[in-house]
């Protein structure tokens, strides 16, 4: 009765606008996640292969019907299996639209805590694989539309630039944010929107048309229209399809109040459609019947692509609001029962930025690692040097890396040995821990980066043998007998820096190293104080080149062994210097070069909780101070002096924080042990900066956000993702604002939760719950991270943040071999201009024309509000004279028009071969080109 009363109701009152019949696209969908409470072959054997089994012969039965499909990992393990005749069934249901591809990433990646460049190669790594299989007659578009529908994290601000320049038309997410910012869009109906994501790039680039689902994504087929082989809704007859219709029609015109025309009910949830047969008949009988009596519903409703509505709703010519530069960071807040924080209390899903920290590592570390071997690869051919193939090795990586960005992956949301996924008040009944192989996800992801960085680490050795013409292998471990270093470099600059290098077995005991360059001649070297077998010297290594170094021990210019002493005053170098106070702790830095000085006091702090879990943040007290360090030491050398900080009794905690003769960076390394149950240790900063509690963080990755503190709101609606980078700066001073910036490997929690305060969060060990998933989240260490420190004027900082940012993100690899240094002279190109950074350089496979060799080459403008730069694409290419240049969508797609919306009206994309090698970047703008040689 409730419902009829609900329908007439709402008939009534769209009665008086709705002359025609209102519109309704059911979008069939099933959010098949590449790992969360099962491993990936655990759900594809248990449930994948069934629901595209019977999605491909439910539609081919049946021309009428629509389904739209998101992670292409799972299509890659599908469509091996089928035969011909399937697999040319599949190719006519995508030609003529009823399987549309949406998003069609690796995996349906994360977006608050993987960077931008990951996020670009994961959704490039699909796009391409589709190409590949399905063929350019079938899929040179078939991917229109994004699909982003469960970052409950958060929406990246980077999103819509990215989803833009991938070329989609529109894209769809679910709403992440506050009650009130919920009331705010319903009242105005901004669920659809034009979204300007970017400050820097133009709008007609970067803009793109957004539909936001209001709630979840399976809240429709929550509704009793679910079934198959797991479900006990009733089947659809003669008696039951009415209150069913009449079910189907409120949702839709419940919907009225949210969104301006025609209606698009998600219809699916996680893992939906095994029995595809099943979902569709009886979806069907509701849809016959509703159409059959419209003077009853005054519906017309029908299956749907997100082409099928997006198309409709863009001939309606409507108007939009427009919202510009804003993202949903901090994820959905959530409810938190009176059991698990002492009070019914809204938290924040910002634990995700750092819980399992080391699996975050691991991932950045692989995918460092294969873009050094891709670079190093495709260098190698363009010099026209002889290298083994390597697209085999290369996707293995390419495979961990797109898996491994997924949402319930990069978080740390994951099911691991131990961990229990019942919860939602089974939390005092959990049931049996996860002790079987198909619920071992974290384990599942770090056996596959293994195997990326194992595949990754061959194509790079080999790479550079190659590169140096070695005469004998180049490993990156060093063997004990390997006397030769290759030094190699992949961005696109010269690089000056310090390397950290393993001696070979000495000839005799107490034996000290000489460093001689390619030339014979002797390179200032420094041992480590504390590492036996260790030693540092200044590289210099040509942009996209390497540089050869030799050890001997019976060189005439030894490594110098630095002086230790105990306590610390002061470090200094060329551009910085480092003060500390009397128990050992920083206290200030003066940057020589801009005549400024930041009183910086570094500490650890504890947050102790019994509370929280992988996805939220649960802080019911303020940190507590980790004490004064029980030992301090100060190494000084002549490359680099630091202070070294030890904390007895507490995790076995160091911290070196060590500065270079000529860097404008300090680093500092943090290390402990393990961590205590239920404890969370941040390092903070607290400075003299005047920042009246704001704090600027990286989305993405990429482009800077102003977070303001929210005193009203708990710890974890203060915390955010600091992914690479994130400053405080002065707010008053506005002629000379100093800044104080943060740059990380991988990706951490970070807030400003007081004035001149900057923490961030490196480790969580929480033996308890967040009722949101697999629990508890273990992580007691050990735990090592270097993190980099840049202070100074706010212009200073922010001229060289992203570059240093790339720097520590990308560190000179170092390979050891054999062979006499004379022979291996140091090579490169000509550098490119010092804001473009080389996203991507890699050979492309399985599309090029027979006797050609295709290079991608994806560039980027890093610094934001910067004028324009021009690149010479020849200048990678200095051997070779005949190259012909083609620029593609970010995501290496056939170019196209994208389609317009109200205001927005999209840049031309670029099409067919470019006249000219110069191309122009302006501020953060990313191009991606196919260069063809031969």
């Amino acid at each position: 009765m409730l419902v009829r009363v609900v329908l007439a109701t709402l008939l009534l009152a769209s009665a008086a606008v709705a002359q025609k019949p209102l519109e309704v696209f059911i979008v069939p969908h099933s959010h098949c996640d590449v790992g969360w409470l099962q491993t990936v072959e655990g759900y594809y054997n248990s449930s994948v292969h069934s629901i595209l089994n019977t999605v491909v012969e439910a539609l081919d039965a049946d021309s009428s019907l629509r389904f739209i499909w998101s992670e292409i990992k799972w299509f890659q393990m599908w469509w091996p299996v089928q035969t011909p005749q399937t697999q040319e069934t599949f190719r006519r249901l995508v030609r003529n639209g009823q399987l549309e591809f949406v998003g069609a990433g690796w995996s349906q990646s994360d977006e608050v805590t993987t960077t931008w460049r990951d996020v670009v190669d994961q959704v490039t790594t699909g796009h391409e694989y589709l190409r590949r299989t399905l063929g350019e007659d079938v899929c040179a578009r078939c991917v229109r539309y994004g699909w982003q529908i469960d970052m409950f994290a958060g929406y990246s601000g980077v999103t819509p630039t990215l989803w833009a320049l991938m070329g989609y038309d529109g894209m769809v997410i679910r709403f992440e944010g506050p009650d009130d910012m919920r009331r705010q869009w319903t009242q105005n109906k901004w669920f659809e929107y034009i979204w300007h994501g970017s400050a820097n790039i133009p709008s007609n680039r970067s803009g793109i048309f957004t539909h936001v689902i209001e709630w979840n994504y399976g809240t429709f087929v929550g509704q009793g229209f679910n079934w198959g082989p797991t479900s006990s809704n009733p089947s659809m007859n003669a008696s039951t399809v009415q209150a069913a219709a009449d079910r189907v029609a409120a949702w839709a015109y419940n919907r009225t109040q949210v969104y301006q025309g025609p209606i698009l009910i998600a219809w699916g949830s996680d893992f939906n459609f095994p029995d595809a047969h099943a979902m569709f008949g009886n979806m069907t009988y509701i849809i016959d019947y509703i159409n059959k009596n419209e003077d009853r519903y005054h519906i017309h409703i029908q299956y749907g692509t997100l082409s099928n509505y997006f198309d409709y709703l863009n001939s309606l010519h409507f108007t939009f609001p427009v919202m510009e530069f804003i993202d949903f960071e901090y994820g959905w807040p959530h409810v938190i029962p009176q059991n698990l924080s002492g009070n019914v209390t809204i938290q924040y899903q910002t634990g995700a930025p750092t819980s399992r920290s080391a699996h975050k590592q691991h991932i950045r570390q692989v995918s460092r690692l294969h873009r050094d071997a891709e670079t190093a690869h495709a260098l190698v051919l363009a010099q026209g040097r002889e290298s083994k193939a390597a697209d085999e090795q290369l996707m293995v990586a390419w495979d961990a890396l797109g898996v491994t960005q997924h949402h319930d992956s990069v978080p740390g949301t994951m099911s691991a040995k131990g961990t229990y996924t019942r919860w939602g008040g089974a939390d005092h009944n959990p049931g049996p821990a996860c002790n079987d192989t198909n619920c071992m996800v974290l384990e599942d992801y770090g056996r596959r980066l293994d195997d990326g960085a194992d595949a990754s680490s061959e194509v790079l050795s080999d790479s550079l043998r190659a590169m140096a013409a070695a005469p004998s292998d180049v490993s990156l471990v060093q063997d004990g007998h390997r006397t030769t270093i290759v030094v190699y470099n992949s961005l696109s600059h010269l690089r000056n820096h310090i390397v950290t290098v393993q001696l070979p077995r000495p000839p005799r005991p107490g034996a000290v190293p000489t460093i001689l360059d390619s030339n014979n001649q002797p390179v200032l070297a420094q041992l480590d104080a504390f590492v036996q077998q260790q030693v540092h010297f200044e590289a210099s290594v040509p942009p996209l080149g390497h540089a050869t170094y030799y050890i001997t021990f019976n060189g005439s210019f030894p490594a110098v062994r630095p002086s230790v002493v105990r306590g610390a005053s002061v470090i200094s170098g060329a551009a910085l210097r480092v003060t500390f106070n009397a128990n050992g702790e920083m206290q200030s830095i003066q940057n020589f070069r801009d005549d400024s000085t930041i009183a910086v006091k570094q500490q650890y702090f504890e947050y102790f909780n019994s509370s929280g879990g992988p996805y939220c943040l649960i802080e019911t007290n303020a940190a507590r101070a980790v004490p004064a360090p029980t030992a301090v030491q100060t190494v000084t050398g002549p490359l680099f002096q630091e202070v070294l900080q030890t904390y007895k009794g507490v995790y076995n905690l160091e911290q070196r924080v060590r500065l270079a003769k000529g860097a404008d960076y300090i680093q500092v390394y943090h290390t402990l042990n393990t961590l205590d149950l239920n404890t969370e240790i941040v390092s903070r900063l607290t400075t003299d900066l005047d920042t009246k509690g704001f704090i600027f963080t990286d989305d993405s990755g990429l482009e800077m956000h102003a977070r303001p503190l929210q005193p009203s709101l708990p710890i974890s609606g203060n915390y955010h993702a600091m992914v690479q980078s994130s400053y405080i700066r002065d707010t008053t001073v506005v002629s000379t604002p100093r800044a104080l910036a943060v740059l990380t490997g991988h990706t951490m929690g970070v807030a400003a939760l007081g004035d001149g305060q900057l923490e961030y969060m490196m480790l969580r060990n929480i033996n308890s719950t967040d009722d949101q998933g697999p629990w508890p989240l273990l992580e007691q260490g050990p735990f090592r991270a270097e993190t980099w420190l840049l202070a100074g004027l706010l212009n200073e900082v922010e001229e060289v943040r992203m570059a240093r940012a790339l720097q520590h993100e990308n560190p000179l690899v170092v390979g050891y071999t054999t062979g006499h240094p004379s022979r291996l002279r140091s090579q490169g190109v000509s550098p490119l201009p010092e804001n473009v950074y080389l996203m991507s350089w890699f050979v492309r496979t399985g599309t090029p024309a027979a006797g050609h060799t295709e290079y991608v080459l994806r560039l980027q403008n890093v610094a934001e509000h910067s004028a324009d730069v021009t690149v010479d694409l020849s200048t990678l290419f200095p051997s070779l004279t005949k190259i012909s240049v083609e620029e593609t969508t970010l995501a290496l797609d056939t170019p196209h028009q994208r389609q317009p919306w109200g205001d927005l009206h999209p840049a031309p994309m670029p099409r067919g071969a470019v006249s000219s090698p110069l191309v122009t970047l302006s501020s953060l703008d990313m191009r991606t080109f196919v260069v063809r040689v031969g």
